[in-house]
């Protein structure tokens, strides 16, 4: 029992060392709201839209250690679970890009493996394209591992909002992925050349890097909390995470320049609709249907 109650004092420790960096990053990130500094793109010699990404990464493996830790979970599934899973998201990430914008590579299919007329190299991912091959990948590995890989479900279900979070800094640094003009006195300064066709003229944007940021990290502190002490049955965060990220989406999108697709919502909002809908009725219908694929007798709480 006092292990246990160590792992839980760990985990707390974490999530507020994190909350820490994160708010300690908005603090930095509002020093060139006003415009009076350029907003840098690059780190030495690194650009920090990478530099983020790796940070994200590293910070929610960690919290998926100490989780896997504090429940007991063996933790060389996560790794070996990534390496299916990290490759199978790249892909995802992609082909979800190039599907959303697939008129432009109708016309240009060499630059959807990144062939293009100034060169070599690469630029859109999609989330939602990672989600897809992220459970693709998780189907994958249940074949192999069983009721296990749902362990693994369930911590990066718990976890991965916490990289999302810190991604989203990316987009700041690159200018892009803002949201529409505003006054807000946290209205954030975006550089003439990385403004909207047809808004030229308007320095001010709302910043939904922050918006999805800190909604994201909230919902990550929310579902470990629910992996620690509420969960049920396996599989549970992965549909918990499938609820309330596309529910945080759905929200900032009122904030980002995107063109409505239906009824004056975004497409990624319609998208996020389908897939709030389609995880309640399968979380529904889970405790009475699918005990033999997600339930055991395992302890589920520590």
């Amino acid at each position: 029992m006092d292990f246990i109650i160590e792992f839980m004092k760990k985990v707390r420790f974490y999530y507020g060392f994190v909350w820490g960096i994160y708010i300690t990053l908005c603090l930095v990130a509002f020093q060139f709201f006003s415009g009076e500094k350029p907003i840098p793109n690059t780190l030495w010699k690194f650009h920090l839209y990478g530099v983020f990404i790796v940070v994200a990464s590293v910070l929610a493996y960690t919290a998926a250690v100490l989780l896997a830790q504090a429940k007991g979970i063996d933790e060389t599934l996560i790794d070996r679970f990534a390496l299916l899973a990290i490759p199978m998201g790249l892909v995802g990430a992609r082909l979800g890009f190039v599907l959303q914008n697939a008129q432009y590579y109708l016309d240009r299919p060499l630059e959807v493996i990144g062939i293009n007329p100034d060169g070599i190299g690469m630029a859109g991912l999609s989330i939602h394209g990672v989600i897809v091959a992220g459970i693709m990948a998780l189907v994958v590995f249940y074949g192999w591992e069983g009721l296990k890989a749902l362990d693994v479900g369930d911590l990066g279900g718990a976890v991965l909002m916490i990289g999302q979070a810190f991604g989203r800094f990316g987009n700041f640094f690159n200018q892009e992925l803002y949201g529409y003009p505003t006054n807000v006195p946290w209205k954030m300064y975006v550089d003439v050349s990385h403004r909207a066709a047809g808004y030229i003229d308007v320095a001010y944007y709302h910043p939904t890097f922050m918006y999805e940021g800190l909604l994201a990290l909230a919902a990550a502190s929310f579902l470990a909390y629910r992996f620690l002490y509420k969960r049920r049955f396996r599989g549970q965060m992965v549909l918990e995470y499938l609820i309330a990220y596309n529910a945080v989406r759905f929200v900032v999108e009122f904030y980002r320049m995107e063109p409505p697709s239906f009824l004056g919502l975004h497409a990624a909002q319609l998208v996020s609709i389908g897939a709030i809908a389609l995880s309640i009725v399968v979380y529904a219908l889970i405790p009475r249907f699918g005990r033999r694929l997600f339930f055991d007798e395992v302890r589920q709480t520590p």
